[in-house]
């Protein structure tokens, strides 16, 4: 135990991952790019969605847009944007006389 805060394990995490559509191909360039691990062929594109770190590197990748995160991380995304968007400010000038 290292500093003042107790070691705590995370909780696990929602199980959101990628979604695959009927537009795949099972071209492998997902599976290829994928740094966790996350996908894997057989039959069809397999995601396991305890080792998909969302880095969307499958979605960018995918020349058939057979691969997309589902709607509810699209939901956060879009309220990130909306509430926590900081628009730069540029400096004031305040002169004391």
């Amino acid at each position: 135990m290292k500093g003042k805060v107790p070691f705590r394990k995370r909780n696990q995490s929602l199980p959101l991952g990628p979604t695959v559509c009927e537009n795949c191909t099972k071209c492998g360039i997902c599976v290829d790019h994928c740094p966790a691990g996350a996908l894997a062929i057989n039959d069809s594109v397999q995601v396991n969605h305890e080792l998909c770190i969302r880095c969307n590197s499958c979605v960018k990748r995918c020349s058939k847009k057979a691969i997309d995160f589902d709607e509810r991380l699209h939901h956060v995304r879009q309220w990130l944007e909306d509430n926590c968007r900081i628009e730069r400010k540029e400096p004031e000038t305040f002169f004391i006389f």
